[in-house]
């Protein structure tokens, strides 16, 4: 029966707004996987030095629709696209996950060389399950927005760009702490030459962090039910940190693109167990080969230390940003088949674990995907 939903949801996409709207600039794209992963999560107890772990091995598949729309599209001085996706991943036991993800982004020509944007994107991950099975699974449900502007300056040898993000992200697990951000970025790439480009970014990011916990309480009504329990959130931990990170980072691109990059990350807490110093190092790498296939390979890695002997407490991995784990290791290999088909076997290492930790979480994917460009 779940196949069956998978074809009807593909089905859908004839259907959707901009293709019921007749809109004849707008472009949808649609991406069919199906896969295989195993999740390793270890936990050690500090009181009795042992070792409790949980591996899950699960098959999947998912379907993903995006569309884009562009707005304005005859206008010289502003310009946009609104971009809708939506998503649904079906796992080989009873748990569904649905994600939807809207963005908007708007931009105006001020003069021929500066250009200011505006964004907006709000991005919802729901989770259903027969049974409380989240934490197992590695997966977890959550509400994010984010609203911000920029402003760009166009040079004959390099761009410069300020933005200014405000974020928020509501975990609908308890154990987590939900998030408010304000994020000041600033931004060069320099143009070497025709295949070598630059960038520097400076950023500063400041956020408050809370976590709530259900709480039941009793209250007396003259009501047929005298005895009405009800539930609500009491705040449990909160505390304020300020992130500054400066990264550097290359491209390269010729008959094939290679592209390292480099980051330190210092944050700064109120509370001394969430104050670390990191270093990351990134490489994105595209090499084309025989038979019109294209090997891609993408590297992660993140060296943390915290200031304090007590460790924070973990937070959940996002499978849409890998780039929250220590380590990962991402291969695929693609090719376009036809016009409008392509085909794409991907394998994913992904380990996040604090240095020193006692938890940590290892996950390996494997998948094969079929997109399709309407």
């Amino acid at each position: 029966m779940r196949k069956f939903i998978v074809l009807f949801v593909f089905l859908g996409v004839f259907s959707h707004p901009y293709s019921a709207l007749g809109l004849k600039n707008s472009k949808i794209s649609g991406k069919i996987s199906l896969g295989y992963d195993n999740l390793a999560i270890t936990q050690e107890t500090t009181q009795e030095a042992t070792q409790a772990s949980s591996k899950v091995h699960r098959s999947f598949s998912s379907l993903y629709l995006d569309s884009k729309l562009p707005l304005f599209p005859h206008q010289k001085q502003c310009g946009g696209v609104f971009r809708f996706q939506n998503g649904l991943k079906l796992l080989s036991k009873s748990e569904d996950i649905v994600f939807n993800q809207a963005n908007l982004g708007l931009v105006f020509l001020i003069s021929p060389k500066i250009s200011s944007e505006i964004l907006c994107e709000l991005k919802r991950k729901h989770i259903s399950s027969a049974e409380d099975l989240s934490v197992v699974l590695g997966e977890y449900g959550y509400l994010y927005w984010h609203s911000g502007v920029s402003l760009k300056f166009n040079g004959n040898d390099f761009n410069s760009s300020i933005r200014y993000l405000h974020r928020q992200r509501d975990y609908t697990d308890n154990d987590f702490f939900d998030s408010k951000d304000h994020q000041f970025q600033l931004m060069t790439n320099a143009f070497f030459t025709r295949t070598l480009t630059g960038c520097l970014t400076g950023k500063v990011e400041t956020s408050r962090l809370s976590r709530h916990q259900a709480s039941s309480f009793e209250k007396r009504t003259d009501e047929k039910y005298t005895d009405i329990l009800l539930e609500d959130d009491i705040l449990v931990e909160e505390h304020d940190d300020t992130l500054y990170e400066i990264s550097l980072g290359s491209q390269w691109i010729d008959n094939f693109l290679i592209s390292p990059s480099y980051a330190f990350q210092r944050n700064i807490s109120d509370h001394s167990e969430y104050s670390f110093n990191a270093h990351q190092f990134s490489i994105l790498a595209a090499l084309p080969l025989y038979w019109e296939m294209t090997l891609q390979c993408y590297g992660h890695l993140q060296l943390c230390k915290y200031k304090s002997q007590k460790l924070p407490l973990p937070s959940p991995l996002d499978e849409d940003n890998i780039e929250q784990s220590h380590k990962v290791l991402v291969f695929s290999l693609s090719r376009d088949i036809f016009k409008s088909y392509s085909v794409e076997v991907r394998y994913l290492f992904s380990r996040t674990g604090i240095s020193s930790s006692s938890e940590e979480c290892i996950k390996q994917s494997c998948s094969f995907t079929v997109s399709y460009e309407f």
